[in-house]
């Protein structure tokens, strides 16, 4: 799912907020992104691995949904 896909999904919510989505999305892509790259290994990451974030590193709206209701 591309971010634009994902935005239009949950903009549609009652309580959706632009801003606080987006920096709580990058914040839990950076510590997801974090834990892959720790689980790559230190040795074999290059400048474009800590700079670049994957689809895996996002939530899915799926996800999103059980996190917010628990």
């Amino acid at each position: 799912m591309k971010l634009d896909d994902l935005f239009e999904t949950v903009s549609h919510q009652k309580d959706f907020g632009n801003g606080r989505f987006v920096r709580n999305l990058l914040e839990k892509a950076e510590l997801k992104q974090a834990s892959r790259l720790i689980a790559y290994g230190v040795e074999n990451l290059c400048e474009e691995d800590l700079t670049t974030f994957m689809a895996e590193d996002f939530e899915t709206p799926q996800e999103m949904l059980v996190c917010k209701n628990q």
